[in-house]
């Protein structure tokens, strides 16, 4: 059986008949009048509090909700400090890497520019002995047509000579 097996819950019309019940009742005070206690002389009321010896424990959700209620305005600064130093150690970074990969860049166009000029260079030699090539062909080719021009008339005299005979 459970703990609570014997007791049932009361129902809401239960719980309001009881409450009107007490309120019919007539108010009996709880300390009896006929007792003799000392009766003080003094007018004021004593309002000091009691002190305890110790310290009552409290949830320590409570003791977080009432430190953050003493004390958002700090919290509030605090991060959005927090938040500044990020970005700004963060902007630091990017720029540092954008600086590096620019200064990388910047050598990787000179070795380009160099080499792209060395190519040039190569190319213009290439060409010169191409065209120094060419002319020796055309002085070849000039010489041919020559040479077939005087052969061609050398065949023509010996034809017209053999013919005119």
């Amino acid at each position: 059986m459970g703990r609570n097996s014997g007791h049932t819950p009361k129902s809401k019309m239960q719980k309001d008949f009881y409450t009107r019940y007490i309120k019919e009742q007539n108010y009996e005070p709880t300390i009896d009048e006929s007792l003799g206690f000392d009766t003080s002389s003094d007018k004021e009321e004593d309002f000091s509090l009691q002190k305890a010896d110790r310290k009552r424990k409290e949830p320590k959700k409570d003791i977080i909700l009432r430190h953050f209620e003493e004390n958002w305005v700090k919290w509030v600064f605090s991060f959005a400090g927090i938040a500044l130093l990020y970005f700004f150690f963060a902007f630091q970074v990017n720029l540092s890497k954008t600086d590096s990969r620019s200064l990388e860049n910047e050598k990787d166009i000179i070795n380009l520019n160099a080499d792209t000029d060395k190519e040039v260079e190569r190319l213009d030699k290439e060409i010169e002995k191409l065209e120094g090539k060419i002319e020796s062909e055309k002085d070849k080719n000039q010489q041919q047509d020559l040479n077939i021009q005087r052969n061609s008339i050398m065949i023509e005299n010996k034809k017209n000579n053999k013919n005119g005979m």
